[in-house]
């Protein structure tokens, strides 16, 4: 049996390795999906994203529904993009292919309440040639019954 927030992981993981430019997506972002990935992502392997859920605040668990806990679960999304003139575009492009993905069900198959966006901060650099990446923050509100993180 897996936990509620390893149920959101993995519906996450699946939503957005779908985008896909044949699913209605600007881009093929989705052939290259990586949980927790922590070696470097291969030039081939661009564009890419890498996951994670860092962190989850229970700081309002009894606030709730009596008998529940409420939990803030923090969602880092970490997008590589392939070098070139376009870069910042391309940045934009993958940006907005997520953000459509969110939107298909931001309850996540009725295991969250909500998707919140925090943050999505874009980078580019020009060292030999550019690349660039932009990272997404997200918090997803969900219950669990009080001291059962499985249900």
């Amino acid at each position: 049996m897996d936990s509620k927030r390893q149920l959101i992981c993995q519906k996450i993981d699946a939503r957005f390795k779908t985008i896909l430019i044949a699913n209605g997506y600007n881009t093929d972002l989705g052939n290259h999906v990586f949980e927790w990935r922590g070696n470097p992502i291969d030039e081939n392997e661009l564009p890419a994203l890498n996951w994670r859920d860092v962190s989850e605040d229970d700081s309002n668990a009894s606030t709730g529904t009596i008998g529940y806990h409420n939990h803030v679960l923090t969602m880092e999304f970490k997008v590589a993009t392939a070098k070139g003139k376009t870069t910042a575009q391309q940045i934009r492009a993958l940006l907005a292919d997520i953000i459509k993905a969110i939107g298909v069900d931001q309850t996540w198959g009725r295991l969250a309440t909500r998707t919140d966006p925090v943050s999505n901060e874009m980078q580019v650099e020009e060292v030999e040639t550019i690349i660039g990446g932009v990272t997404i923050t997200l918090n997803i509100t969900y219950q669990t019954m009080k001291w059962n993180p499985y249900e």
